[in-house]
């Protein structure tokens, strides 16, 4: 860059940058001037300025809006930068390289960047590449006379560190004399991955006509107006740069205007041309680019004339995009050839429009025509065939085709090319046409026009499906065939509409049975097939699936699908159709799923003590992903109380109804209760049991020959042996029918003893309706001591009269077997 000579306006700038520099020292923040100790790769909120490149070390504008940002920064010499690693980079989120006296870029931020390049680049110490910004102006030195100044450095100091885990550089490359322009292209070179390559003006006007062309996040608060107006706006400017960087601003009063944008706080649409001087390469830049055209897209003429076409540039929203420099390249034929331009200087006119004229020169072939021009970085062209032919002794024809705009399945019918032919006297009916519709069929074209032409040849068809086809149109002089012209053109075909019928969903219990949705739709097309189709059906509870598609040629067409619910509800289903062509269309309707059936069964005991725990009941649940969540349960013990169950088991069941109750009196009870799901679904439960009492001191005993359910039982007296039958021979006659040892807890399978006669202490009547008995199959005496087994244990309904006296027996029924 030429070193701007110090005018009285550049004077009034330093002086007032001195005064600048001076506040800032006295009102900065506190800022770390040594290396920190190493963090992890890009160390969250970290920011490390080389102090060589700024004014005013830990005191400069760039440390205050860091910090600002909520950045904790350390600043240090160019001789430490030198001596750093790249672990000592990749320990920051963020470096930042300013310019202290906008003439001189510091030897010691580019004579490491062999070091610190590749972190910021993710290929050392860090793997992904953080945010980049490169500016082309000095915004320090002009932020006395503009307050926009320190918006773009806020905001370029927070893109460049806005992603934790990487290292981003915010990189002020201006103001740069230009024998640095080589190192600085260089620096930026190791910088970009992209395709292209970087070209330095280092002398644009520097006046104040710039714009934003793209957005950014981290640039929500800065506008064009930010940074129009400064001292000297930009001074470098990038005229080409690699492609993984985008322009965030040009510089519009440049010579050339090779990158173009919308400005995003502007009248949305207008586009604006420059050169770049701000530039962006990371996360979340948003480019809106222009649009070329080039007509006609397909000539044919004579050996040894000339060709022109033309370039239309449009914005965004269609209106004319003026003064964007357009390059033309022909390849094929006549490659390498230049032409001429009209605006001579190949800068779109008023119209957006630029004309490019070359000649034949090297005889019959084929030319293709390319027009392209740069747009925020990203390079927009549109390319035109040309066709040269040998002269013919009539007048030579010229045609040219037109754009044809169908839809598919829908009859087509227009011109499809025009021509000309030099003989004024020419009618319409001395040519032919036929038009291959590039679908495979071709028909005649019927040709029209006045005496001398020009000439139209129209056609109808019907494609019969969407796309882009290439439209070739022959036309030749009936009365010399040798005379004769192809025109070029495409035909863009639209895809047909689709219209959605209803859904109807039936079927549907949560987590056994799935629901089957129905969906009609149809295709404008005729010719449409379910192959062209394909469908998603959104279930409403988080899920989608892809849909069947079937139907006949034409349609109408049906969705067809499948889904297991996990819970009961109401959900909508929507079902959405693509056409292979772009098309959609989608529709929706409600699936009611059901709630699945409950079933218990009873799992109580079929007796019981008094203090009865354990399971009530079995429960099954069709819903193979139910919980035990889901379930409630109440049950009520037969005795006017109840409580709530306990439900156990996995996902899916089966599933257990437990509790836990003490009963008031013995007896037969039935328990009975309902489960609840919480989806509505109930099972009841009933369960009859005998609630039976066990006697203090001891057990009675009966001989397993008298044990049978319903048979007369006596379980104590002075004839106990001789009114009990034992498979194991009679019993001694001192027993009396009680025994004390175990006094509580016999269970079967073990053994008993008690004394002889009535000294076992039998308990004092009356005795509890229904009480726990011994079946014994073998009692033995040895001395005064009694013992049995206990083969069995019943349940027995005792009569009144009962006394602990052998004189007065206890007698009863068996009911019921508890083991």
């Amino acid at each position: 860059m030429q070193r701007r000579l110090p005018s009285l306006a550049s004077l009034r700038h330093n002086v007032g940058r001195v005064c600048l520099v001076a506040m800032v020292a006295i009102f900065s923040w506190a800022v770390i001037l040594a290396p920190q100790a190493a963090h992890a790769a890009g160390g969250p909120n970290t920011a490390l300025i080389n102090g060589d490149t700024v004014t005013g070390g830990s005191s400069s504008v760039e440390a205050a809006q860091a910090i600002a940002d909520g950045f904790t920064v350390t600043v240090v010499n160019g001789t430490t930068w030198d001596a750093m690693t790249a672990a000592d980079f990749a320990s920051y989120q963020v470096l930042i390289a300013g310019d202290p006296t906008c003439s001189f870029l510091a030897a010691s931020f580019t004579s490491n960047a062999d070091t610190w390049a590749p972190v910021v680049m993710g290929t050392s110490i860090t793997t992904k590449p953080g945010n980049r910004i490169l500016i082309g102006t000095d915004p320090v030195f002009h932020r006395t006379s503009h307050p926009g100044a320190d918006h773009l450095i806020k905001d370029g100091i927070a893109f460049a560190g806005a992603l934790p885990g990487r290292t981003g550089l915010y990189f002020d490359a201006s103001c740069l004399d230009g024998t640095r322009g080589a190192t600085t292209v260089a620096t930026l070179a190791k910088l970009s991955t992209g395709a292209g390559t970087w070209t330095e003006n280092a002398s644009p006007p520097c006046g104040g006509s710039v714009s934003l062309v793209a957005s950014n996040p981290a640039f929500s608060d800065l506008t064009s107006s930010d940074l129009q107006g400064w001292g000297c706006s930009d001074h470098e400017t990038w005229r080409t740069f690699q492609d993984d960087w985008n322009a965030l601003a040009v510089a519009t009063d440049t010579p050339t205007k090779p990158t173009c944008g919308s400005d995003p706080g502007g009248v949305p649409g207008n586009t604006v041309c420059g050169e770049a001087y701000i530039l962006l390469s990371g996360v979340g830049t948003v480019v809106t680019a222009p649009n070329i055209t080039l007509t006609p897209t397909a000539a044919t003429n004579p050996l040894g004339g000339s060709h022109t076409v033309t370039a239309t540039i449009t914005t965004p929203t269609g209106a004319p995009l003026v003064g964007q420099k357009v390059d033309f390249t022909i390849t094929g034929q006549n490659a390498g050839l230049s032409g001429t331009c009209s605006p001579a200087t190949c800068v779109t006119d008023a119209s957006g429009k630029v004309t490019f004229m070359y000649p034949d020169t090297n005889g019959a072939g084929d030319d293709t025509i390319v027009a392209s021009f740069t747009a925020s970085g990203s390079k927009q062209q549109a390319t035109a065939v040309k066709h040269w032919v040998s002269a013919t002794t009539d007048a030579a024809i010229s045609a040219s085709g037109n754009t044809l705009s169908a839809t598919e399945g829908a009859s087509f019918s227009g011109p499809v090319a025009t021509f000309t032919d030099p003989d004024a006297n020419a009618t319409a009916s001395e040519y032919a046409a036929t038009i291959d519709f590039g679908d495979g069929s071709s028909s005649a074209g019927a040709v029209s026009g006045p005496t001398g032409g020009p000439f139209t040849v129209s056609g109808t068809h019907t494609y019969t499906d969407e796309g882009t086809y290439a439209v070739t149109v022959t036309i030749t002089d009936v009365d010399t065939p040798g005379n004769a012209a192809t025109a070029h053109s495409t035909a863009d075909v639209a895809d047909a509409a689709l219209t959605a019928g209803t859904v109807t969903v039936s079927g549907g219990v949560e987590g056994s049975s799935p629901t089957h949705p129905t969906s009609t739709f149809t295709d404008a097309n005729p010719f449409a097939t379910a192959a062209d189709f394909t469908a998603t059906i959104d279930w409403g509870d988080g899920a989608s699936s892809t849909g069947a598609v079937t139907g006949a040629v034409g349609g109408p067409f049906t969705v067809t699908g499948s889904h297991p619910y996990i819970e009961e509800g109401s959900y909508t289903v929507t079902v959405t159709v693509a056409d292979d062509g772009g098309s959609t269309t989608s529709a929706s309707g409600p699936a009611n799923v059901a709630d699945a059936p409950l079933s218990a069964t009873c799992a109580a005991t079929r007796v019981s003590p008094m203090s009865f725990s354990g399971l009530v009941a079995n429960l099954t649940d069709a819903n193979v992903t139910a919980t035990v969540a889901d379930f409630t349960a109440t049950i009520d013990w037969g005795d006017a109380s109840s409580s709530a169950g306990i439900i156990s088991g996995p996902t899916g069941g089966p599933y257990t109804v437990g509790g836990s109750h003490t009963y008031g009196a013995t007896g037969q009870f039935v328990v009975t209760g309902t489960i609840t799901d919480d989806g509505g679904s109930t099972a009841p439960i009933s369960c009859p049991i005998f609630v039976f009492a066990t006697t203090t001191g001891g057990t009675f005993v009966v001989g397993d020959q008298n044990s049978a359910i319903g048979a007369g039982v006596t379980f104590s007296g002075a004839k106990w042996a001789k009114l009990n039958n034992l498979s194991g021979g009679p019993a001694p006659a001192a027993f009396k029918g009680f025994e004390d040892t175990p006094s509580e807890g016999v269970t079967c399978g073990t053994s008993w003893s008690t004394d002889t006669g009535n000294s076992s202490d039998p308990p004092a009547g009356p005795l509890p309706t229904y009480i726990a008995v011994i079946v014994s199959s073998s009692v033995s005496q040895s001395g005064s001591t009694i013992s049995g087994d206990t083969l069995h244990m019943v349940v027995v309904k005792t009569d009144p009269g009962y006394m602990p006296d052998p004189g007065h027996p206890g007698t009863g029924t068996v009911v019921a077997q508890i083991c």
